[in-house]
């Protein structure tokens, strides 16, 4: 008898140790060395109008080239797009969009997301002032990183954000919210994150537009006071 209850002990434990690790985020494609995910792939440049990042670069990932161990949610659905994002030395983050199948089901995969990361203790929930109903942003944070779920519900897409927390001091605030889809952003006063602003120039193509537009106006003016 006594052993019995010992083998019900330790599979209890060992059910209790599965049930768990099924409910960790997985974020090991940030351990992935450098050179191992840029080789062989375009590299493309942080920038935003005319403002190139130099410290930041992203690569893209899609369908196979994104490996099962990379996946960050035991669940059927899975991410067919990356970008992945480095600084000079390491990943720093990610992006990531579902398959197109996944539209079918989106706001059970949305509830499901939700659940698994507030059962991952290593994770809490982070308050957003958020008043869009058509667009549902989510956001927490680990010791290291900053997670987050956008969830577009007139086109059913749902995106994962990751980047790592000390990262945030060497973005630009118009360069990291154009990249990682306004996380941070919504934060409510208590847990803000001040990025550094970017002061940009009007593009040519702005100067173009507002160029052709006062001429536009002028010759309105000029009819009128004929």
């Amino acid at each position: 008898m006594k052993y019995i209850i010992l083998i019900l002990l330790n599979l209890s434990l060992m059910m209790v140790s599965c049930q768990s690790k099924s409910d960790k985020v997985n974020l090991s494609i940030l351990a992935e060395p450098y050179q191992n995910m840029v080789k062989d792939k375009q590299i493309n440049p942080l920038r935003y109008r005319d403002y190139v990042d130099d410290l930041h670069n992203r690569v893209v990932l899609q369908e196979n080239q994104i490996q099962e161990k990379w996946q960050p949610f035991k669940i059927s659905n899975k991410l067919d797009y990356m970008d992945v994002y480095f600084n000079k030395e390491k990943i720093i983050g990610f992006k990531g969009y579902f398959e197109e199948r996944a539209k079918n089901n989106a706001d059970e995969i949305y509830k499901a997301l939700i659940k698994n990361i507030s059962n991952d203790k290593d994770y809490s929930q982070i308050e957003l002032k958020n008043h869009d109903s058509n667009i549902l942003m989510n956001e927490w944070e680990s010791k290291e990183n900053i997670l987050g779920i956008k969830y577009e519900k007139v086109n059913k897409s749902i995106a994962i954000i990751v980047v790592n927390k000390n990262e945030l001091p060497h973005f630009f605030d118009k360069v990291f919210y154009s990249e990682f889809l306004n996380l941070t952003q919504l934060r409510s006063n208590h847990s803000e994150i001040h990025l550094k602003e970017l002061k940009t120039q009007p593009s040519s193509n702005d100067k173009s537009f507002y160029k052709e537009k006062f001429k536009e106006l002028k010759g309105e003016y000029n009819q009128k006071t004929k």
